[in-house]
């Protein structure tokens, strides 16, 4: 039984490691939307306030060329997030139905012990009750039976 609670104690260490990794990595998705975001209104500021000066020299342009790369970057950067999200809820989703069968072998070994000793325990009783001198009496679920 202990190596089951070992295992299934790695079983849950190992869904929270994976866990955190899965939340580091909607923490950066979120901050990557939250920079395309301010990207998105740093660009229609830069279209309502463009002024003659501005595109006299090119500054627009070059303002303009600026957005474009940075936007791409930060979609690109997106991209890989999205793909390695994927990978990684698949994963969490393993490692989970993991620890779900190990807790399910745990409890139903849990439950065997229970019952176990519960048996031992009437067996005793019952080789208490009919004498320490006659021959052992063995409780089974058929040897029991209801009376009417």
């Amino acid at each position: 039984m202990r190596q089951l609670e070992q295992l299934n104690e790695l079983l849950v260490i190992k869904l929270r490691v994976e866990e955190r990794a899965y939340n580091r990595l909607i923490a950066r998705e979120t901050v990557i939307r939250g920079d395309l975001e301010r990207l998105s209104d740093q660009a229609r500021q830069a279209q309502q306030t463009t002024t003659v000066e501005m595109k006299a020299i090119g500054a627009d342009i070059s303002w303009q060329a600026w957005l474009g790369r940075s936007a791409a970057a930060l979609n690109l950067q997106l991209a890989e997030v999205l793909a390695q999200k994927g990978s990684y809820v698949e994963q969490v989703r393993k490692a989970h139905g993991k620890v779900s069968i190990s807790e399910e072998l745990l409890a139903k070994e849990q439950a065997e012990r229970r019952q176990m000793r519960a048996k031992k325990s009437l067996d005793d009783l019952a080789n208490q009750f009919f004498g320490a001198n006659s021959k052992r009496l063995a409780i089974t679920p058929d040897v029991v039976r209801r009376s009417d």
